[in-house]
């Protein structure tokens, strides 16, 4: 489902004019910090964090013929799945406190760059 989603988000790309395209990519920290900030909060709301924890289960398929009969296996194949884990709720705040404080220093960044952009790149 990722891939399909990042493919059609490099199609998207590959239409967007070159203004479009330097404005994109002068938010990417800023969507990075976001989804940090979110996580955190998720984290501090819930009072605990997770991690994806892999396990493997085994799926039966078929492997070949013998004899014009089917012969079957077991292949693993990898999963995931979140688990608790505990976290330090004081470090969690400070490390949002953290985070707000440099997404903000980014968004100015990130201003300065897109004005740039549109300079550089202007629209017809």
């Amino acid at each position: 489902m990722r891939r399909i989603m990042f493919l059609a988000l490099l199609l998207l790309a590959a239409c967007a004019t070159p203004q479009q395209a330097c404005i994109y990519r002068a938010g990417n920290d800023i969507r990075v910090m976001d989804k940090l900030i979110a996580k955190t909060e998720g984290n501090i709301s819930r009072g605990y964090g997770l991690r994806a924890e892999t396990y493997f289960i085994n799926q039966r398929q078929v492997c070949g013929r013998v004899d014009d009969k089917k012969v079957y296996c077991d292949v693993p194949v990898a999963s995931s799945r979140e688990v608790p884990v505990a976290i330090d709720l004081n470090v969690e705040k400070a490390k949002l406190a953290s985070l707000v404080a440099k997404r903000k220093e980014l968004a100015k960044r990130s201003a300065a760059i897109i004005a740039e952009c549109k300079l550089a790149h202007p629209e017809a």
